[in-house]
């Protein structure tokens, strides 16, 4: 094939609702002789398109990268996701797939900000969310083939305390399965929660949530009990990344569903040390997650745009957050106001950082009347 034959996306027509959606969804095709991964890209409306399954990933080093083809023209991805597409497409379980990195245009900014808010509604309708934590080891297989055959029996009492759950052997393995970088990736916290089912892929194994939500359940019974330093692994498998993500789910799915919203505030906090290859998407990635995603705008509401200054980002977030929270204290402020910085890689001496900073202080402190 040609150098020149390489694959461009035709525009997304703009939708007139957030209800009518377009959203691009590729046809995984068969294997072939040439053992080339390819697809068809089509286009739909969300309300109204064929089953699917979203691609929850971490994307991986931008250094290497592997071809492809959308449409029979050459398009190149990066090395995590194509060996993510070359396992889905061997075990021939999905055609219709979601995945950022093809269903949206990266290039075209304007695209990136219609559908980045969008991407809540997407995980959320799609059929399955597919968790793929990246290629298979001896020890990521020893870890699921223990989650799947032997996760779900039930704790064996001894004495006052539990017998042991696992060897020393499958903890460690859960444990570095836990420790994946896939977890600390921070678009995957909305992608995660927003799944009604979840399958987790690591190379062609494969295990579900209500697997691995059964362990957790009693690795938090152990963790409960007096004698939980008895348990190897345990509290270091509750701590890892995964465990504080899966343990959050769980949380997510006993809210009821009018209350399945977190304020920003809290996941500035809960998720400050999640990383993003756009710093924007530190903030950006949490939103499908609060009431400032709405589609139907409020006094608080933060708008993608990734054209915008991380500075106004940071302005944006900290009047959000006294505009909605008359009873923030200049703690708080002050607390929010390092996160965000840090993550925004913004310089605390900065004019406008500093302004900003002082203006939210200023206004957590005020008192309104007793008439008002």
């Amino acid at each position: 094939m040609s150098e020149a034959e390489k694959y461009t996306y035709e525009p997304l027509r703009l939708s007139r609702s957030i209800e009518d959606t377009k959203v691009r969804l590729i046809e995984l095709l068969p294997e072939t002789k040439c053992k080339m991964i390819a697809c068809n890209m089509h286009c739909f409306s969300l309300s109204d398109c064929p089953q699917y399954v979203a691609i929850s990933y971490t994307w991986g080093s931008p250094l290497v990268i592997k071809e492809m083809r959308i449409n029979n023209k050459q398009f190149y991805v990066r090395e995590n996701l194509w060996w993510c597409l070359y396992n889905m497409r061997t075990s021939q379980r999905w055609r219709f797939l979601w995945i950022d990195a093809l269903c949206i245009n990266q290039d075209d900014i304007p695209e990136r900000n219609r559908q980045v808010p969008r991407i809540s509604l997407i995980y959320t309708a799609a059929m399955t969310v597919v968790v793929w934590l990246g290629s298979a080891t001896d020890e990521s297989n020893l870890a699921i083939d223990y989650i799947v055959q032997k996760g779900c029996k039930p704790l064996q009492a001894k004495g006052d305390g539990f017998r042991q759950i696992w060897s020393k052997q499958h903890g460690r393995a859960v444990l570095d399965l836990c420790e994946r970088p896939y977890w600390t990736r921070v678009w995957i916290i909305q992608e995660v929660m927003m799944a009604q089912y979840i399958i987790f892929l690591c190379g062609d194994k494969s295990f579900e949530w209500r697997d691995i939500n059964y362990i957790f359940k009693n690795l938090k019974r152990i963790a409960n009990h007096i004698h939980v330093e008895h348990h190897r692994y345990v509290a270091a498998v509750l701590a890892s990344p995964g465990g504080s993500i899966i343990e959050q789910k769980r949380q997510w799915n006993a809210l009821p569903l009018e209350g399945q919203t977190f304020t920003l505030k809290h996941l500035l906090k809960q998720y400050r040390n999640q990383r993003s290859t756009e710093i924007r998407d530190k903030v950006y990635a949490l939103l499908g997650l609060t009431n400032l995603n709405d589609p139907n705008p409020t006094k608080h509401q933060i708008y993608v745009d990734y054209s915008k200054p991380v500075e106004d980002i940071y302005r944006d977030v900290l009047q959000s957050i006294w505009s909605s929270d008359q009873f923030a204290t200049e703690e708080e402020i002050l607390y929010i106001s390092n996160i965000l910085q840090q993550a925004l890689r913004l310089d605390s001496a900065s004019e406008i950082v500093q302004y900003e900073t002082n203006r939210a202080v200023n206004r957590s402190n005020f008192v309104p009347p007793l008439d008002q």
